[in-house]
């Protein structure tokens, strides 16, 4: 009777463990993948105050631009911005920048934000049959992103249907 006590004892006392062990690796992922989603309607909304952006806005976006989305995610390190932009800012927005041809764009690792409806599906240079894809000229800064240092590329899509533009940094050239 007592040896299967302790056998009990050990079981629960083993239950308990991974128990715990489980709440602190969960605990550990909420920390690592912490993500903040932020909406500003203009320029001036996003830089009052301490905001998201108010130290970090890409000298590359034009203060003219409105509805204003942006999401950054800690671990790995990740922005992401989506924002309305006439053409002719956003002509002169991509004047530094490279123009990636169709396969490179096909290349590209699209790493989305997390549960957002304003992001977008998907590029039709990716996925031609995908009626949620959209029709975009896609450019690349290489060597900089403001929104956050760590990052070295700041990509951009410029929706050839509508005045959106979506931004995002990322370590990876995949070209």
């Amino acid at each position: 009777m007592v040896h299967m006590n302790k056998k009990i004892v050990m079981i629960s006392v083993g239950a308990a463990a991974v128990l715990i062990l489980g709440i602190i690796m969960l605990i550990n992922l909420h920390t690592r993948f912490d993500v903040r989603t932020y909406y500003y309607s203009n320029y001036a909304e996003a830089m009052n105050g301490n905001t998201s952006l108010s130290e970090t806005w890409p000298a590359m976006i034009p203060h003219t631009v409105s509805e204003i989305h942006h999401e950054t995610r800690t671990e790995p390190a990740r922005t992401w911005m989506k924002f309305v932009i006439s053409p002719k800012e956003s002509e002169k927005m991509v004047s530094e920048t490279k123009k990636l041809s169709d396969n490179e764009i096909r290349q590209l690792n699209l790493l989305r934000p997390n549960l957002v409806d304003w992001w977008f599906d998907e590029l039709k240079q990716k996925d031609p049959d995908n009626q949620k894809a959209i029709e975009a000229d896609v450019y690349v800064k290489i060597g900089e992103c403001q929104l956050n240092p760590e990052l070295r590329n700041t990509f951009i899509v410029i929706d050839k249907n509508s005045q959106n533009a979506y931004l995002w940094c990322d370590r990876i050239l995949p070209f």
